[in-house]
Formats: C-alpha cells, sequence, structure tokens
C-alpha cells in the first residue's frame, strides 16, 4: 500500500520506500515492551523470546495472560498462507502440551 505526503506545493506524493532490515526484532522488542496493546489492554506477560518448540522451530514471543492461558505471538509479513496456519497450530499443541 502506498502512503502518501502533501509537498511543498499541496500536492500528494508518495513516501519513497526505506528498508527495515530489522524489522520483525524491532517489533518483537516493542511488542516485548507493551503487550498489553495485543489483546485490548489485558495485561500479558511475557515469559519466552524465540523459545524452541518441540518440532525444532522457533516460536518469536510466549505470554501467559491474566487467566493463565498461554498466548503464542508469531509475526509475518503480508497475507498468511495455510503453512502458517498450520505453524501456528503446531505452536499450540506444543503450548497445551
Amino acid at each position: 500500500m502506498t502512503i502518501y505526503r502533501k509537498d511543498t506545493s499541496g500536492r500528494f506524493v508518495p513516501f519513497e520506500e526505506t528498508p527495515f532490515p530489522d524489522l520483525e526484532r524491532v517489533l518483537e522488542d516493542w511488542i516485548e515492551s507493551n503487550p498489553h496493546v495485543l489483546l485490548d489492554g489485558e495485561q500479558i506477560a511475557i515469559i519466552g523470546r524465540q523459545p524452541r518448540s518441540e518440532f525444532g522451530k522457533y516460536l518469536d514471543l510466549l505470554g501467559v495472560d491474566e487467566s493463565g492461558a498461554c498466548v503464542v505471538i508469531e509475526l509475518k509479513r503480508g497475507e498468511t498462507p495455510r503453512d502458517v496456519v498450520a505453524q501456528t497450530l503446531e505452536y499450540a499443541a506444543w503450548v497445551d502440551s
């Protein structure tokens, strides 16, 4: 999606794309510091960052909500293909066990 700004003459011009190579790390840092933004203000205690599952894959963040339920936080860009949904289900099964 293109984002625009107004130039000095009042015309809308697109912002130039800027590479952001550490986006996932920056987002993880921010979410780890502000987990309350994820569930409409509900407090989440982050208990793991990049924990390795029994399937040999790494979750982005793992937390626990106020009721004691586990919260799996997995960051992805763009649309969510079926394999990402399967990956998330694997994580949920691992956390549940």
